[in-house]
């Protein structure tokens, strides 16, 4: 393991086990400084201990390791970094973890060196996100983003507790211009940092524009408060998830009237979607996450047991070794995907000129024209945007690579050698955020 010094402090939450001490021993041999918690302390030793990142062990309890993370997330704000550590067997829970709350994440059993060069550019990547956000409206600083949600959300718990009925809704805006599917993925690159800020005053405007639309808060306050870097949250006391989509798409009619852009929503209401705060939070994200694909206001339903297959999505898999493509192919071909196959980036190049796959496999490393090189190219093809998403196959120790990549837009990485099922899960979560210039 390559010798690393740190100065950074992290907080590891989760029940004393053999594995929090391995964990703790792979930071300790980082140079990282380690703060103990179980799941019950851990927001208090966050606000006491001011920790630089927090890693989340599920353990054997991956449903309240999840909701210690949203409560570390709305007590820290976008820019703390988060991982989580899970040992769950299927893939599509660590992709909710990830969507949902945490930054990143790894599958056990962990290796010592993947876990240091994650973290490491985890907390590279949160500092250069803080050093180029500067809040343009007091209003939407961290303190009170964090402060008026917990607040609302507050409102909702006691409202529930009295048995209560209420309406929660998730609410996204966009200009009326054709919006690219990566302006609602987590930011990685140094493009869509900015763009993040444009979205982050869109928001702002429809905060205002739904002021006096919605319910006034008991307490003179708005009813929306700022729920991550994409979406509003608003709380409705009293009132069904019918009449909200009902008034929400009447202002959406008149938000296009006043040329201000558009707005979409996911909506939950209790007790009849869920009885707890947390769980009415994570349907309406869901119902949200529809929202985009079809840009309207969507109430949460169960999923139906006759939901149509989604069709196959097909990657591109582009490495100089013939045993990495194969060994790749037939790994991705058993979960049912498509694939293209290159050799170096000339041919994943004129493969892309004429094929569309939904996703790229690319190693950094290649004779003639690297991963770089071909992200640089297609980025000028494309307008300077990264299309298709890049999940970059890089070997250990290559932290700066790895930031390098981020910044032409790639969406995540994979470090050699991997685990096939954390690679399948990465594949997942990125597939599963929708695409809207596809297809459309």
């Amino acid at each position: 393991m390559s010798e690393r010094k740190h100065s950074a402090r992290v907080l590891l939450v989760g029940q004393q086990s053999d594995r929090i001490e391995r964990l703790r021993s792979h930071l300790a041999r980082g140079g990282y400084q380690t703060i103990i918690s179980n799941h019950t302390e851990a927001q208090a030793r966050i606000i006491h201990s001011l920790p630089d990142a927090a890693i989340i062990d599920s353990g054997s309890e991956p449903r309240e390791s999840l909701a210690v993370c949203h409560h570390l997330r709305l007590s820290t704000g976008p820019l703390f970094p988060l991982l989580m550590i899970t040992s769950d067997e299927g893939r599509g829970q660590p992709e909710r973890n990830f969507r949902s709350c945490a930054d990143d994440y790894l599958i056990e059993p962990i290796d010592g060196e993947i876990l240091l060069v994650r973290l490491s550019v985890l907390l590279k990547r949160k500092q250069a996100q803080a050093a180029d956000t500067a809040p343009e409206d007091p209003s939407f600083t961290p303190a009170a983003e964090i402060d008026h949600f917990l607040r609302l959300t507050e409102a909702a718990c006691a409202d529930l507790a009295l048995g209560k009925s209420g309406t929660i809704a998730l609410i996204s805006a966009k200009p009326m211009a054709e919006t690219a599917s990566h302006e609602y993925a987590f930011p990685h690159g140094l493009d869509e940092e900015r763009m993040a800020r444009q979205q982050k005053l869109r928001l702002a405007e429809l905060s205002h524009f739904l002021a006096s639309r919605l319910s006034p808060a008991p307490n003179g306050l708005s009813m929306t408060a700022p729920y991550g870097s994409f979406s509003l949250f608003t709380y409705q006391p009293s009132c069904t998830a019918t009449e909200l989509a009902d008034q929400l798409n009447t202002w959406r009619d008149e938000y296009h009237a006043l040329d201000q852009g558009d707005l979409i929503a996911g909506i939950a209401s209790f007790p009849e979607d869920a009885a707890n705060i947390l769980d009415l939070i994570g349907l309406a994200d869901e119902a949200l996450t529809q929202a985009r694909s079809l840009q309207r206001i969507v109430r949460y339903w169960p999923k139906s047991e006759t939901t149509p297959v989604p069709r196959q999505r097909q990657l591109l898999i582009v490495d100089d070794s013939q045993e990495q493509v194969e060994m790749l192919d037939l790994l991705v071909k058993q979960e049912g995907y498509q694939t293209l196959r290159a050799y170096n980036g000339e041919q994943a190049l004129d493969v892309l000129s004429e094929q569309h796959p939904d996703l790229l496999l690319l190693d950094l490393v290649m004779p003639r024209l690297n991963g770089f090189d071909v992200m640089h190219r297609l980025r000028d093809r494309n307008g300077g945007r990264l299309q298709p998403p890049v999940i970059m196959i890089t070997a250990n120790d290559c932290e700066e690579s790895v930031l390098r990549g981020f910044e032409l837009g790639a969406r995540d990485y994979i470090i050699k050698p991997y685990h096939p099922r954390e690679l399948l899960s990465r594949i997942q979560s990125i597939l599963s955020v929708p695409t809207l210039t596809r297809g459309q």
